[in-house]
């Protein structure tokens, strides 16, 4: 019996010395891990990104800490605006032009329109403040949502809001906000200097693309009317060209004598050449209406594939 407790001692000691060995060993694997990931983190330098990640980074004007949580972050810009949907839907965006994953990867869509540059830098901004707001404590959460209840928020931007859960209204504001409208708190104004040098020049990238797509809207809106003063003007050319033409047939049909028929032709003749003068306007006018209405069709054309790259298959206007 002795034996037999000696054994069972014996064995539940090794099983105690292997157990605290395994520990152990867990520990060092964690401790290794961790500064596996340490100097993974770390190797990541401003050297190390490609052309194009650079220079948008360099076009937020970071901080040295907003540069440092941009560099923690794997960037990845996509020429097709498919692809970022594609990747994006995953997490639960649909309709969007970048999004940021809590493991640290962002991806935007980088267009090819010079006009709407500056739309790259502006979502790379809203982006990187979402992987910022994900670090942030609860405490500093609860401070910046008391912030925000102080703002004066503009109608633009809480319709922006009403597209997204509840859940996510005080993320997504954290990171609409700073981006896109230029009066802040005083609180909120350092806060956003952390990461930004220039906050304000993001707004007026925002602004600017908003004001080139008004632009090209007023452009097909004016083009649209002059179309249709066009449409009003050849109508009367038209109904004028008529009323000459029954004019001159009527002359031609009443002749009955060789002293009528001098008077009657010096009347043709003169209606004759206004018929002729009427033609030829008619003829500018319809010139300038196909000039008009090929170039609201070029400015249309344009602007929906300028709504298309920015926000989806989404026609503003047709062609005529």
């Amino acid at each position: 019996m002795s034996v037999i407790i000696t054994k069972v001692f014996s064995f539940t000691k090794m099983l105690i010395v292997s157990i605290a060995y395994l520990k152990d060993l867990m520990i060092i694997s964690l401790v290794v891990y961790s500064v596996f990931v340490f100097i993974t983190h770390e190797e990541r330098k401003v050297e190390d990104l490609s052309i194009n990640v650079k220079r948008v980074m360099d076009k937020l004007k970071l901080s040295k800490e907003g540069q440092s949580i941009f560099l923690k972050n794997e960037v990845h810009l996509h020429k097709e605006r498919e692809v970022v949907q594609r990747i994006c839907s995953k997490n639960g965006k649909h309709t969007t032009l970048g999004c940021y994953f809590t493991n640290n990867k962002i991806h935007i869509y980088e267009n090819d329109l010079k006009e709407f540059e500056g739309i790259t830098t502006v979502t790379m901004a809203h982006e990187l403040l979402h992987s910022v707001y994900h670090e942030l404590s609860s405490e500093e959460k609860k401070n910046l949502k008391s912030e925000f209840h102080k703002m004066k928020i503009n109608v633009t931007i809480l319709n922006k809001l009403k597209l997204y859960r509840k859940d996510k209204f005080y993320k997504e504001l954290y990171s609409i906000l700073p981006t896109e409208q230029l009066a802040l708190t005083p609180y909120l104004e350092k806060h956003y200097k952390k990461y930004f040098q220039d906050r304000k020049g993001i707004v007026r990238s925002h602004k600017l693309s908003k004001v080139t797509e008004e632009k090209l809207k007023q452009k097909i809106s004016l083009l649209s009317n002059k179309i249709k003063m066009g449409k009003v003007h050849l109508s009367k050319i038209e109904k004028n060209q008529n009323i000459l033409k029954k004019k001159i047939d009527t002359l031609k049909s009443n002749v009955s004598s060789a002293i009528t028929l001098e008077s009657v032709n010096v009347k043709v003749n003169k209606l004759i050449k206004d018929y002729n003068k009427n033609i030829l306007e008619h003829k500018q006018i319809v010139e300038n209406y196909n000039l008009q209405i090929k170039k609201r069709n070029e400015f249309v054309k344009k602007l929906n594939s300028i709504m298309s790259k920015l926000h989806g298959n989404r026609t503003t206007a047709s062609t005529d």
